[in-house]
């Protein structure tokens, strides 16, 4: 249906702006699909085949206490040969939806220890979204935090899930953040707004007010769009003594936090962004973890004729997709469906050595250099070039005059340089 994997050729002429609110209606899928993964170390599976699951029951076990939770109630059936996001066959568990929505969730937490909370994280299934999606739990346990930044920037254009996030559960993010300031006995909590949410500045100055702690800092990052680099973001408000014991957390992981610690509720949603051009009715939608970019679309008032692209995730990192049928996971954060009028319809040409991807480049690699060597071949000699360093932000790709997909060479560099 779409065009597969040339992304970086169509980046978005900025400027275009999309008005996207959060969906009136609850979306409710007619099914979803959930991978059975050694990610988080070898799965037990917790279902059998036939049986009707509630909402939040645990459907997959890890030997660390990680829990993965159905986001709807149902009837289970297991899904061999599935396709993800990257082009890989997977096995999944699929969820036919009964239309009960029958759920189960955990007490509140009333004592607010370290192992507490931790164990709960695993149950609840919570994960680390700036993190490649790894166990909140494992994170937290093994962390020793002086500086927490609660990262509210914004990540690339189009996304809106953190606006929709602080315009609608300011308060339950500021009370999250402050249980995670008083569990580490943090030194100094910083909140740090991109220029696009800096209207909630006063809002939040006001509660951080009513603590009297003046400790707690807000600040606005005056910034490009950093892209996936949160150490970009910490070393942008912390102090060169301050670094080294500075750590970001974003607010999307805030936000699921605070639902899994003070309502009990497991993780089995998440917020996902729709926009572009290309699709009827652009707003930020709640899903069930698992659904399908289809039933997602149509939900959207329908994909436009005019839409050539289909792009999950951002339009700098995301990644082109040729099917509808992809489910939408935890790392997720967008769907896009670009027309020829938000995209730059131009091939790539050769390199001419501007540097202009070094200069922007927030891990001082040389990414025209690093591509070059990928495209011989030379995966070693890449790794020798510090390969293993790029956060894969975008940076380069969307500076390149010439137009050359760098971060697919660099994504493919890291994969095969691992493999071999």
């Amino acid at each position: 249906m779409f065009d597969f994997f040339d992304l970086e050729n169509l980046l978005p002429k900025i400027g275009k702006k999309i008005k996207v609110e959060e969906a009136q209606k609850n979306f409710v899928p007619s099914e979803i699909f959930l991978p059975v993964l050694n990610k988080f170390g070898t799965p037990k599976l917790e279902v059998c085949e036939n049986e009707t699951v509630l909402k939040g029951q645990t459907l997959i076990s890890y030997k660390s206490g990680f829990r993965v939770c159905a986001g709807i109630s149902g009837k289970i059936s297991l899904a061999k040969n599935k396709i993800n996001q990257f082009g890989e066959r997977y096995e999944a568990i699929k969820i036919t939806n009964d239309f009960q929505n029958t759920e189960i969730n955990f007490e509140p937490l009333k004592d607010f220890s370290l192992e507490n909370i931790c164990e709960r994280l695993f149950l609840c299934g919570n994960v680390d979204f700036e993190n490649d999606c790894v166990p909140l739990a494992e994170r937290l346990k093994n962390t020793k935090i002086k500086t927490l930044v609660v990262n509210a920037t914004a990540t690339e254009p189009y996304l809106k899930v953190k606006e929709i996030l602080l315009k609608n559960y300011l308060n339950e993010i500021f009370c999250a953040s402050l249980k995670l300031y008083e569990l580490f006995e943090v030194e100094k909590l910083i909140f740090v707004l991109g220029t696009e949410v800096r209207k909630f500045k006063k809002e939040l100055l006001k509660l951080c007010k009513a603590e009297k702690n003046k400790k707690i800092k807000v600040k606005i990052f005056r910034s490009a769009y950093y892209h996936s680099d949160k150490d970009f973001v910490v070393k942008s408000v912390c102090s060169k003594k301050e670094i080294n014991f500075a750590r970001s957390v974003d607010v999307v992981t805030i936000w699921s936090f605070y639902e899994a610690i003070f309502k009990g509720k497991p993780f089995v949603e998440r917020f996902v962004t729709v926009s572009g051009t290309g699709i009827n009715l652009p707003q930020v939608v709640k899903i069930p973890l698992g659904s399908t970019v289809k039933e997602i679309t149509d939900f959207c008032g329908g994909i436009k004729t005019e839409a050539i692209k289909l792009v999950l995730g951002g339009p700098m990192t995301g990644i082109s997709q040729y099917s509808t049928e992809i489910s939408i996971f935890a790392e997720n954060s967008a769907i896009l469906l670009l027309t020829e009028k938000e995209t730059l319809w131009r091939k790539a040409e050769p390199c001419i050595w501007c540097a202009l991807c070094v200069e922007v480049c927030p891990e001082n690699l040389l990414p025209s250099k690093l591509s070059a060597l990928i495209e011989a071949n030379e995966f070693d000699l890449a790794k020798d070039y510090d390969l293993m360093k790029c956060t894969e932000c975008g940076n380069c790709a969307y500076i390149c005059p010439s137009k050359i997909d760098l971060v697919h060479y660099l994504h493919f560099g890291k994969v095969t340089a691992n493999k071999n």
